[in-house]
């Protein structure tokens, strides 16, 4: 399906739906951002699979120079004791293209797993499939991790946990690889207020291997924060950066969700606050212990509540996800962000207080939403600047008469 071209920053916006999910085999209801593979192959988990499980499953929409893109399941979940259930975070891949994921329950404890996907030769025949880690709980370890992973390049894979930890708050592990599997080990316990408490965004990494994440909720405010761990001598040291709403009507926002991206500075979302409380954009400044706004949404026609983190950073340039708001019954929206020219941002773009905002793409604008609706998993980019994402409705009317989710692309003028 091809959808009419949208206006971004200058340049245009082609709207195409790559795969509908049935809600069967093939998965549906995809909360995960999307990994793509130098084929062009993209990768995701979906939270539903249409059989007796009801775990989800890990997914490949294989590349097609037509539409649609067919779809390769490559593992579904069948949940407690022997393997994991409800994948909400999505994938990552290791040198040797393992890819690396979370399942929030299931495992030995009905805690949640890590689990482990190794390709076939030659892209032939089965993935082969491993839980590399149940996790316990409480007090010794973390509980239901809601995200994905993040990799070093030693291979250590880190994350965040939303229950477990000392005092039940999350924590934030790391498991080493060995000759005989893997060690996890609880790099540190959330403590709540004024602690951070609910880190449902995964962790990133800077060159030094230092870890930077959100909590939802606690910090001092009790709207979540910012923090960062520290590693020194096989210890972690957590410091609060930044706790969210200090001022009357959270207009720094507040319910932070989505991963940072730590490019050159340290860039979120909100999901909650702003100047019109339907969330935020912002920049942490390091050096100044500093929280600086650069957009706050403001519902229809614009987007709010944006669950995701971003994408992009080439030229100042961010995109994202709003998971409602839009031009089409509060069923989300993809967005740009671009820093605000001297004369003002152009027609056509919202006033933020130092970007400009875009709207590339209203979900629900085709009839019963067949292009998708509800977007809450971020963007990807490719090298030719197109985007990638999923849609956890829309697309159909299974799964609940609410639609199954399509995975999607967005191709700019400018690409081949």
């Amino acid at each position: 399906m091809l959808l009419a071209a949208y206006s971004a920053h200058a340049q245009t916006y082609t709207y195409s739906v790559l795969y509908t999910f049935t809600g069967a085999a093939d998965g549906g209801n995809p909360y995960s951002s999307l990994y793509r593979d130098p084929a062009g192959d993209l990768y995701a988990t979906t939270l539903n699979d249409g059989g007796a499980s009801g775990c989800g499953t890990v997914v490949e929409t294989l590349f097609s120079t037509t539409l649609p893109w067919t779809e390769k399941p490559l593992h579904t979940f069948a949940g407690k004791p022997d393997d994991g259930c409800n994948p909400y975070g999505g994938l990552v891949v290791d040198k040797k293209g393992n890819l690396y994921g979370t399942t929030y329950a299931g495992g030995t404890d009905s805690l949640g797993t890590v689990f482990e996907l190794t390709p076939p030769a030659k892209k032939k025949g089965s993935w082969t499939y491993n839980v590399i880690y149940n996790f316990a709980g409480a007090p010794k370890d973390g509980a239901n991790p809601e995200d994905g992973l993040v990799l070093d390049s030693n291979g250590n894979l880190y994350g965040t946990t939303v229950g477990g930890g000392a005092d039940g708050d999350g924590a934030a592990f790391e498991l080493s690889p060995s000759a005989t599997g893997f060690t996890e080990s609880m790099l540190y316990s959330f403590k709540g207020k004024p602690d951070g408490t609910d880190p449902y965004a995964g962790l990133q990494l800077d060159a030094k291997d230092n870890a930077y994440g959100v909590t939802a909720a606690g910090g001092a405010n009790g709207q979540g924060m910012v923090f960062e761990l520290t590693p020194s001598d096989g210890v972690w040291t957590e410091t609060p950066l930044y706790s969210f709403c200090p001022v009357t009507g959270c207009k720094d926002g507040g319910w932070p969700s989505g991963t940072l991206v730590v490019e050159g500075g340290y860039y979120g979302t909100t999901q909650a606050g702003g100047a019109h409380g339907d969330g935020t954009v912002f920049e942490f400044l390091k050096a100044k212990s500093k929280e600086v706004v650069l957009y706050s949404f403001q519902g229809k026609p614009d987007g709010s509540t944006p669950v995701a983190g971003l994408a992009g950073g080439t030229k100042g340039v961010y995109y994202g996800t709003t998971s409602a708001g839009g031009a089409n019954n509060n069923n989300g929206m993809v967005f740009a962000l671009t820093p605000e020219p001297s004369g003002g941002c152009p027609s056509g773009s919202n006033q933020g207080d130092f970007y400009c905002e875009t709207n590339l793409y209203s979900f629900c604008s085709q009839a019963s939403c067949s292009d998708g609706a509800v977007p809450i998993a971020a963007l990807i980019q490719d090298a030719k600047g197109n985007l990638y994402g999923t849609t956890k409705q829309g697309g159909n009317t299974a799964c609940g008469g609410s639609g199954c989710g399509v995975v999607f692309k967005l191709t700019p003028s400018t690409s081949e």
